[in-house]
C-alpha cells in the first residue's frame, strides 16, 4: 500500500513538473504590449504617404509612384482587415520593422485559459503583382515553430480572408488589391517603401486630394 501511494505521488509530482514545465515555455520570454490599430481606407493611407514625384500612364489612366508606410499604418491596415472580415483575436497586435522585416506580435491564449503571444516575422515580396507574404520565426511563447509548420496556424482562416498558402508563404491576389497594382516593395529604416500604380478617374482631383508633383 505504501509503495502505491509513492507511485501515486511521484506521478501527481511529474505531471506537476511538466505542467509547470509547459506553462514557462507558453509564457513569452518578453511580454509585448498589443493594442487595437483604427480603421483605415486606401485614401487615409495614400494621403500623405507619397514620396518623390508621381507618373502619370494611361490606358487605362492610372498614377504610378511610391509610398512610404509606418509601423502604425501597417497596424491601422491588418485592425481594418480583420474589422472588415470579423477575426476579433488577430486585432490586437504589436507592429516593429527592423533588420528588413515586420515582426507582428499577437496575444493567444492555449487552451482557452493560458496567456501566451505569437509573434512571426513577415518577409513581403511581390512577384508578379501578387503580394507574397513569407513567414518566419514564429514563437509561441517561448516554443519555436517550424517555418514549414507556421501556414498550418493559418489554415482556419483560408474561408474568411481571400489568400492562398504555400508552405509559409501567405498570397494575396492582384485582383484582391485592385485598384492598387502592387510592382515591388523593401522594408527598411523602420518603413515599408511600396512602388504602386493606381487607377485614376480624374486626374485633377487625384492630384489636388493626394497633393503630389506629377512628371510625365
Amino acid at each position: 500500500m505504501k509503495k502505491s501511494l509513492k507511485i501515486i505521488i511521484g506521478i501527481f509530482v511529474l505531471l506537476g513538473i511538466v505542467l509547470l514545465g509547459a506553462y514557462y515555455a507558453l509564457t513569452p520570454s518578453e511580454s509585448v504590449n498589443t493594442s487595437k490599430g483604427r480603421i483605415i481606407t486606401s485614401e487615409e493611407l495614400l494621403i500623405g504617404s507619397f514620396i518623390d514625384n508621381v507618373e502619370i500612364l494611361k490606358n487605362p489612366l492610372r498614377a504610378q509612384g511610391k509610398i512610404s508606410i509606418s509601423k502604425d499604418d501597417f497596424k491601422d491596415v491588418v485592425y481594418t482587415a480583420m474589422t472588415e472580415y470579423n477575426i476579433e483575436e488577430l486585432k490586437n497586435i504589436d507592429v516593429n520593422i527592423f533588420n528588413n522585416v515586420i515582426k507582428v506580435v499577437s496575444p493567444y491564449k492555449v487552451l482557452g485559459f493560458i496567456d501566451s503571444q505569437i509573434s512571426v516575422n513577415l518577409n513581403p515580396t511581390i512577384v508578379n503583382h501578387n503580394l507574397n507574404i513569407k513567414l518566419t520565426d514564429c514563437k509561441l511563447g517561448k516554443i519555436k515553430i517550424k517555418d514549414e509548420k507556421i501556414g498550418g496556424l493559418l489554415k482556419q482562416y483560408k474561408d474568411k480572408i481571400p489568400f492562398t498558402l504555400k508552405d509559409n508563404v501567405v498570397i494575396v491576389n492582384k485582383n484582391d488589391t485592385y485598384p492598387l497594382t502592387l510592382n515591388k516593395i523593401d522594408v527598411k529604416d523602420k518603413e515599408i517603401l511600396l512602388d504602386l500604380q493606381l487607377e485614376v478617374n480624374n486626374l485633377i482631383d487625384f492630384i489636388s486630394k493626394y497633393k503630389v508633383n506629377i512628371i510625365g
